[in-house]
């Protein structure tokens, strides 16, 4: 399995209508940090009704070596996937963009297997929902000072 890390993204979402047909879609693209060399990493996740079911193809996405410009990974995703990669993106750090080829040997085509990961973490290093629920309930107990509950400052 090959990678390369991801340093920022972007979240879209559209909704394309056709005769007969409303389809609803939603795009994470990814880059990576610029190498020592100057080259930069790109990844593009579209996730869509289109792709949901089985298919025929053994193919979940294309890498395009770019050469200089980088590595441009493509990945075709069911709709309902979305939210388990966003919530990677949000939540991890730092976060890799994970492929294999479905050909031995090369180094663009047709990827068996595309997605994103992690490296190694401590487990519980993210805040539980259950911190955070409670985080907001406080503020919303506790209220803010207003003057007449500050002491009086000399000047």
């Amino acid at each position: 399995m090959q990678s390369f890390d991801i340093e920022t993204y972007k979240v879209s979402s559209q909704l394309q209508r056709f005769p007969g047909e409303t389809r609803p879609s939603r795009v994470l693209e990814m880059t990576g940090p610029v190498l020592y060399h100057g080259i930069q990493n790109h990844a593009f996740f579209a996730f869509n009704p289109f792709f949901d079911g089985v298919w025929t193809t053994p193919v979940a996405g294309y890498l395009t070596d770019g050469g200089y410009s980088g590595l441009s990974v493509v990945g075709w995703f069911p709709l309902a996937e979305y939210s388990y990669y966003y919530e990677i993106l949000r939540n991890e750090r730092p976060v890799q963009v994970l492929y294999d080829f479905r050909d031995a040997g090369a180094t663009s085509g047709y990827l068996s297997m595309v997605g994103l990961g992690t490296s190694s973490a401590q487990i519980g290093h993210a805040p539980s929902e259950s911190i955070s629920a409670a985080m907001s309930n406080i503020a919303r107990i506790v209220p803010m000072p207003i003057d007449r509950d500050l002491p009086m400052r000399t000047k």
